[in-house]
C-alpha cells in the first residue's frame, strides 16, 4: 500500500498484516498529517496550522 501527497513528499509504504492494520494506518496519516496541512476553503485556502499562526499573530499583536 502506497499513499502519496505529491505537493509535501509525504507517503505512506508498508506492508500491513490486516485490513484494519491497513485502515489504522491510513486514519493516523489522515488525521495526523494530511488534514493539518491541507488548504480548507472556510479558512480562506489556508491550512489549519496556517490559520492558527495568523489568527494568533493578528489576536496577540
Amino acid at each position: 500500500m502506497v499513499i502519496r501527497n505529491a505537493q509535501a513528499g509525504m507517503h505512506l509504504t508498508g506492508t500491513f498484516l490486516s485490513h484494519e492494520e491497513a485502515r489504522t494506518a491510513l486514519f493516523e496519516y489522515i488525521s495526523v498529517y494530511y488534514n493539518r496541512v491541507r488548504k480548507h476553503s472556510t479558512l480562506g485556502y489556508l491550512s489549519p496550522v496556517q490559520f492558527e499562526v495568523v489568527k494568533n499573530r493578528l489576536f496577540t499583536s
